[in-house]
């Protein structure tokens, strides 16, 4: 029998053994290959604890994937203002420069 904790999830290997050899008509060597073969098998599968885990990080990291977005969305919008700020002074100045080469010409 493995122990839960081990990586391998519990399995009665003694009582699977004894199932095959009694309700499957296995001898003990066919019942114990098929008992190995099986615990194997359930070498590097995830139990529900490993998976509770991974959804308890992934939930993690989501949450702080949002407030990085949300940050970057901030920063984008006050950038974006900040933009128009630069462009409405430089039509502004491209204005007043028109203005200042008309009277030039006018005066010239």
């Amino acid at each position: 029998t493995k122990e839960a904790g081990s990586g391998v999830p519990a399995f009665d290997t003694r009582r699977y053994v004894g199932n095959l050899k009694r309700d499957g008509g296995f001898n003990q060597r066919q019942a114990d290959a098929q008992a190995d073969g099986l615990q194997e098998a359930l070498q590097g599968v995830a139990m529900k604890s490993d998976i509770e885990v991974l959804r308890a990080e992934m939930k993690a990291d989501m949450s702080e994937i949002r407030a990085d977005m949300r940050a970057f969305q901030n920063e984008m919008k006050a950038f974006r203002q900040m933009m128009m700020y630069v462009m409405g002074l430089g039509f502004t100045f491209m204005g007043m420069g028109f203005a200042l080469m008309g009277a030039l010409l006018v005066l010239g």
